[in-house]
């Protein structure tokens, strides 16, 4: 399964959401991270055919998306989802299963793990509980497509895992695409295999997050004194996001001779290269974006 952006332009209003916008994903997990107002719902209700592009063109394996006319098998799950107010999670289902071809089974797991009771009105649910049970409803749909608007909002620790969890189990592996729209991209740690970054309705990085990383490195090293980071840019090394504490310090860089020339220059107890979270990954692709 491939999706296929091809300069897509939507204007809102005076503001233009896409702005020129190209990409391709293929199956898999996919978050789709920018700041507030990057275009991220603009995107997906492209996708699921909610509205209508101003040019270019989107495709799902070669078939054009266009208003009204989604990828067969796709499933929206808005930011804000609207149901009728005196309903169960059971009620959900069987709304939903007038339209969508459901796995109940699926429904009921997820509901037991999560604690959601099926009997009670979603209405008199926290906001917390609320997000979970359209989850727990959205994760049941049998969708080639499935698309997130920041799903993982007000959900707790644990719940987020959980969930995390059944989005692999349902999705992992298969021929289908999860598009998962994020502002806090900590949410999406261990859960997407790429990644794709847009800034101003404009792609900024698209891939995974070691493609994205591009030879950024993080370096951890304890001195004998303290090290201020121009003493480090002092050695012709590109210094990211230092952190210093007494002696010692952390910071990223693309440097591929770092520990080499802090060794010879300062002779440290203790310097390393330490694994980069696709937290810090992204964060920094997104502050890059912010200068462009």
């Amino acid at each position: 399964m491939i999706i296929e952006a091809d300069h897509i332009r939507k204007k809102l209003g005076k503001t233009m959401a896409l702005n020129d916008l190209s990409f391709q994903i293929k199956e898999g997990i996919v978050g789709l991270v920018g700041r507030n107002g990057a275009g991220k719902s603009t995107l997906l209700r492209a996708l699921s055919g909610v509205y209508a592009l101003d040019g270019g063109t989107l495709t799902c394996e070669g078939t054009p998306i266009s208003l009204q006319k989604p990828p067969k098998g796709t499933f929206f799950l808005p930011d804000d989802p609207y149901y009728p107010s005196r309903i169960t999670l059971l009620g959900l289902y069987e709304f939903l299963s007038l339209y969508y071809k459901m796995d109940k089974e699926a429904l009921l797991a997820l509901a037991s793990e999560l604690n959601l009771p099926t009997d009670k009105f979603i209405s008199s649910f926290s906001k917390g509980m609320r997000r979970q049970a359209y989850l727990a409803a959205a994760l049941a749909v049998d969708a080639r497509l499935l698309l997130l608007d920041e799903a993982f909002d007000g959900l707790d620790p644990l719940a987020l895992e959980k969930v995390k969890a059944a989005i692999v189990g349902r999705y992992a592996g298969q021929d289908k695409i999860v598009v998962i729209a994020s502002h806090n991209i900590v949410s999406l740690e261990r859960l997407s295999d790429t990644f794709l970054l847009i800034d101003g309705g404009k792609l900024s990085e698209n891939g995974s997050s070691e493609e994205i990383a591009k030879g950024l490195r993080k370096v951890q090293v304890v001195f004998a004194v303290p090290v201020a980071q121009s003493d480090i840019e002092a050695l012709g090394i590109d210094v990211i996001g230092y952190r210093s504490q007494g002696a010692m310090a952390e910071f990223m860089t693309h440097s591929e001779q770092v520990v080499d020339l802090i060794r010879e220059r300062y002779a440290p107890p203790y310097v390393n290269l330490a694994p980069l979270s696709s937290t810090e990954i992204i964060a920094y692709a997104m502050e890059e974006a912010e200068k462009k």
